[in-house]
């Protein structure tokens, strides 16, 4: 069941715009990002929007073996990845579509 949110600033907004973290992957849409887990499950990570909201923080390593990672609290995304846990040393190729106006991830495994 995929709750609804809000896409309002919350208090912190302003001090958190602009801020950059190199080791962070964003995803584009429609771009294909391969990435090969480092853990078996993601951190659970307290929102700072919501006290009874959380999302996920996920090591990865990213092209040719860079380390970083990648936070996700969208619904098709996690349970993509849930379907194919335990996640260490697996490889996926994670496509951001837009579908309609709703946003939806695509999980493909990488066989080698």
């Amino acid at each position: 069941m995929e709750e609804e949110t809000t896409n309002k600033p919350t208090k912190g907004t302003w001090d958190r715009l602009g801020e950059i973290d190199e080791n962070r992957i964003s995803f584009e849409i429609n771009i294909p990002y391969k990435v090969t887990f480092l853990t078996d499950t993601p951190e659970e990570i307290q929102s700072t929007m919501s006290e009874t909201e959380v999302y996920y923080k996920f090591p990865v390593e990213f092209e040719g073996n860079k380390e970083k990672y990648f936070n996700s609290s969208a619904w098709t995304l996690l349970g993509a990845l849930k379907e194919i846990a335990p996640l260490k040393g697996k490889s996926v190729t994670i496509i951001k579509k837009l579908i309609k106006g709703k946003q939806t991830f695509e999980v493909s495994n990488i066989t080698k």
